[in-house]
């Protein structure tokens, strides 16, 4: 019984680790996308915010500041998550703030998934965002299902 226990729990590890390996990768995935919209995706980038020549030239700065917060506190949580899973897995304890920050980033994920289907053309682009999009979610619903698992099966080798 206990051998069975020892087994699950390595290959739940292996899972957390191949989990945070692919979150980690899907920031790569983010940054080239997003650098594709901004550099391919419009004609300038008055269509990129959305606004009128007049009024990014006033704002510009702003803009860009702000298009760049929202940017990296994206890209913080996807780190976050993905090395706080190497950490687990490398044996450190789970923290609260880890699970809650999964959680949110599953959130956002989810959204993320589908708001792309609400733009009037769907290409290419599209669909493969949608794919890794709805494969993070998948990845991240596995991440707090096997981190469930690993601490019942902790509980039971322990009790």
């Amino acid at each position: 019984m206990e051998t069975d226990l020892q087994a699950n729990l390595r290959k739940y590890y292996t899972n957390i680790r191949l989990s945070g390996g692919f979150i980690i990768v899907y920031i790569f995935w983010q940054i080239l996308k997003m650098l594709m919209l901004m550099f391919f995706g419009y004609e300038n980038v008055y269509d990129f915010f959305e606004v009128s020549k007049e009024d990014y030239e006033s704002l510009k700065y702003i803009l860009i500041i702000i298009t760049v917060l929202i940017y990296f506190v994206f890209f913080s949580f996807h780190l976050y998550v993905g090395i706080g899973a190497f950490r687990f897995r490398s044996g450190q304890k789970i923290k609260k703030r880890f699970i809650v920050a999964t959680v949110i980033l599953l959130v956002m994920s989810v959204w993320s998934a589908f708001q792309n289907f609400y733009k009037d053309n769907i290409d290419d682009t599209v669909i493969a965002s949608f794919i890794l999009d709805a494969t993070l979610c998948f990845i991240l619903s596995d991440l707090l299902i096997t981190l469930f698992k690993i601490k019942k099966s902790q509980k039971l080798v322990e009790g």
